[in-house]
């Protein structure tokens, strides 16, 4: 009885590292809302090394009298990590444009944030992350816009990993 004990308590040791998958050389596809020009975009991030992550993100909304456009990269360091929970800081560079009623200017961003990506046992391959951190931006010719902010679970971002 004991013996088995011991086994059953093995295997259940061993399996849940299994239910880990390691996110090195994986590509995520997914959104975030960290543009200034209050754009949603379309973010790949690459997992290069298990402690570097690189991200590119295109935000577009087009209308008539009103378009914006953004485009970005990002940089995560991840420094804590867990089977299902990576902690990172990161810096992001955006470049965007806009054209409201005829004039048009180019908004740049500047982000260093902290973040956390979650990932539910058994389903590695959807992460859901948060952050919050400084923000640095300028459009056009107006001053420079400085500001904290900090996304919940609900509207920062979410990837699917292939």
């Amino acid at each position: 009885m004991k013996r088995n004990l011991w086994i059953i308590l093995i295997i259940f040791a061993a399996s849940s590292q299994l239910w880990a998958r390691p996110m090195v050389g994986r590509l995520g596809v997914g959104t975030h809302n960290q543009f200034q020009a209050g754009l949603a975009a379309l973010s790949l991030k690459f997992q290069k090394s298990p402690t570097l992550a690189f991200g590119a993100s295109l935000g577009a909304r087009i209308q008539d009298e009103n378009t914006r456009m953004a485009g970005a990269f990002k940089v995560y360091r991840i420094i804590f990590d867990e089977p299902q929970l990576n902690f990172y800081v990161a810096a992001m560079f955006a470049v965007g444009s806009k054209s409201v009623g005829g004039e048009s200017g180019t908004i740049l961003q500047g982000d260093g944030t902290f973040g956390c990506e979650f990932h539910f046992a058994g389903l590695s391959s959807v992460g859901l992350s948060f952050e919050f951190g400084f923000s640095a931006s300028k459009e056009g010719d107006s001053k420079l816009l400085m500001r904290l902010f900090g996304d919940n679970i609900i509207t920062a971002g979410i990837h699917f990993y292939l």
